[in-house]
């Protein structure tokens, strides 16, 4: 009696796994079946042509929009200077975008004292040409201290955008390996400031 029972659940158990294993293999057939699909959908759309426009997706580019907005990347140009700290915690702000083409500048770190003047297209170009001359892409993103524990230390930063390129560099009042390149675009920098007399 015993032998047989243990045979009928013997039987009963190779029955279920037999029906586990063809739901199995069904249910990870049916999966992989979907992926396939899935991943041929998205290998013809990764091939589609850009220029063809179906279902209400986005055109291509006209070449004059091409070009259109070639001319504005060439022509965008932005920079920020700031500097901060010393004996007497000074901060200084000087920055530009030609998108308002507006120059402003402030003296404290909240910014409640801005001041903004227009620049001259001749003093924007002027500025560009001294920075592409100092090469100022080609710094260093660092030029660290001699000592960073320095109270007098004064830390000084230069982010500068012309077209597509975009770089910033940091320096202190104590950095050794600054190049004289650095110290003419700043120059010129302060120099367009207090022509437009906003420092």
């Amino acid at each position: 009696m015993l032998y047989e029972s243990l045979g009928s659940s013997l039987i009963l158990t190779c029955m279920l796994l037999s029906a586990y294993d063809r739901i199995y293999l069904r249910t990870r057939y049916t999966l992989i079946n979907h992926y396939l699909v899935l991943f041929r959908m998205s290998h013809d759309n990764d091939n589609r042509p850009s220029s063809t426009n179906q279902g209400g997706g986005e055109a291509a580019l006209s070449p004059n929009q091409a070009n259109d907005n070639n001319d504005n990347n060439s022509n965008n140009f932005s920079f920020k200077y700031t500097e901060s700290g010393g004996l007497t915690s000074r901060y200084l702000l000087i920055s530009f975008d030609s998108n308002t083409n507006i120059l402003t500048s402030s003296t404290d770190i909240s910014g409640s004292n801005l001041s903004q003047k227009t620049v001259p297209d001749s003093d924007k170009q002027e500025l560009k040409d001294t920075i592409m001359q100092n090469n100022f892409f080609e710094c260093k993103a660092d030029y660290p201290p001699e000592k960073e524990d320095d109270p007098s230390l004064v830390a000084y930063s230069l982010a500068i955008t012309i077209g597509d390129k975009t770089h910033t560099t940091a320096w202190t009042n104590t950095s050794r390996e600054r190049p004289d390149s650095i110290s003419n675009i700043v120059a010129a920098i302060r120099r367009i400031a207090a022509k437009e007399k906003v420092v």
